[in-house]
């Protein structure tokens, strides 16, 4: 599935250019980099419309790692843009 079709999870779409996302994700396919699993704990409201909460995710190639995320509603939960970034940079350095 192309990152386009995931734009509506993250707060303002994907945080980089959609042929770069889908770029980097067929690499990791190819390097048997996935799937990655993610679990969601430590949910805590952060503010209206806003929540925090702890995602690790691990995969083959990826033990698991925490990251400290925010969420936003806006009509629906998404990952907001600074965390999708962040997550990014966290996913790509491993």
């Amino acid at each position: 599935m192309s990152f386009a079709q995931k734009g509506d999870l993250i707060e303002g779409g994907i945080p980089v250019p959609i042929g770069i996302a889908d770029h980097e994700l067929q690499k990791a396919a190819q390097k048997g980099s996935l799937p990655l699993t993610f679990n969601i704990t430590n949910i805590v409201p952060s503010g209206p419309g806003a929540a925090t909460a702890t995602i690790t995710a691990s995969g083959p190639r990826l033990a698991p790692t925490p990251e400290y995320l925010r969420f936003v509603d806006q009509g629906g939960w998404k990952l907001s843009h600074d965390s999708a970034m962040t997550l990014v940079s966290a996913l790509r350095s491993r």
